[in-house]
C-alpha cells in the first residue's frame, strides 16, 4: 500500500483514495464528484480506480469489486481487509518464529536472516 500511495502522491491523485484532512485543503479534486468538474473528476478517479485493481490479486479483486466503487471506496475496502487480518497474522508470526529452530539452518546467518523475515 506505501508503493501505491507514492505513486498516487507522484501524480497528483492522491485524495482520490485518501480525503484531504482539512478542511481548507486547496487539492483540485475532491472525494466525491460535484459540479462542473464532474467528468474530469470520474476519469480521474476512474484511473486511480484502475491502478488499484491491476495491482491486486484476482480474489481481492472479486472481495472488494462493487459496482460504481470510487477509487476512495476500493482503498479503504482493501485496507479493512488487511486491518482485519492484523491480529491474525501476529498470532501465525508469533508461532513460526518460536518454532524456527537453529539446528534447521546450516549456519547461524541463515538462522538469524530466516527471524528477520
Amino acid at each position: 500500500m506505501t508503493l501505491f500511495k507514492i505513486q498516487c502522491t507522484a501524480c497528483k491523485v492522491l485524495d482520490h483514495i485518501i480525503p484531504p484532512t482539512t478542511e481548507s485543503s486547496t487539492t483540485s479534486y475532491s472525494t466525491t464528484a460535484s459540479s462542473s468538474h464532474d467528468a474530469e473528476w470520474l476519469r480521474i478517479d476512474a484511473i486511480v480506480l484502475q491502478w488499484i485493481y491491476n495491482t491486486i490479486t484476482p480474489s481481492l479483486l472479486t472481495t472488494i469489486l462493487q459496482p460504481n466503487n470510487t477509487a476512495a471506496q476500493a482503498w479503504t475496502a482493501l485496507a479493512r481487509i488487511f486491518v482485519d487480518n492484523k491480529p491474525t497474522q501476529a498470532v501465525f508470526l508469533c508461532q513460526k518464529f518460536s518454532n524456527t529452530k537453529l539446528s534447521d539452518f546450516s549456519s547461524v546467518s541463515a538462522y538469524c536472516q530466516e527471524l528477520k523475515v
